[in-house]
């Protein structure tokens, strides 16, 4: 993964983080209606910090993932908890390179596309392995 092309871009998307989570979250659920009522009790306005603060924490640790593993780790059982699925990380990741795709226009590249593919891959697969966490946790009790 290009740690800098990961980097450059993601400064470019911070001053402008809510626009690009409202943009996120209106992809995924235009494209993704089913997954509307995971959110029925959000506070969107809470939901788009916590989503770009999330994202810059990979962003700044994608290059230590002792340092990233247990954050997403965490998330992971959260998401788990909540009854997040999977198949939901695969929407998430689609909607998100969709929307970077929207926002870079011509500068969305072979390159920077990949880079975040593969970031929200990392990301993604973390936060999978966590959900058998919850399992095992529940079978436990």
């Amino acid at each position: 993964m290009n740690v800098t092309v990961l980097r450059s871009t993601f400064a470019e998307l911070a001053p402008h983080a809510d626009d690009v989570a409202r943009a996120f979250y209106a992809r995924l659920f235009s494209t993704w209606p089913q997954a509307r009522p995971l959110f029925t009790e959000t506070d969107f306005t809470e939901q788009r910090r916590k989503l770009m603060a999330s994202v810059a924490a990979v962003v700044a640790a994608v290059d230590k993932p002792e340092a990233l593993a247990p954050a997403l780790q965490s998330l992971g059982r959260r998401h788990g908890e909540i009854g997040i699925q999977p198949r939901h990380y695969q929407w998430v990741s689609a909607a998100m390179l969709a929307t970077l795709s929207d926002r870079f226009g011509e500068r969305w590249t072979p390159e920077v596309a990949h880079t975040w593919d593969e970031a929200l891959h990392v990301v993604s697969q973390s936060m999978i392995a966590a959900h058998g966490d919850v399992g095992a946790a529940a079978k436990t009790r």
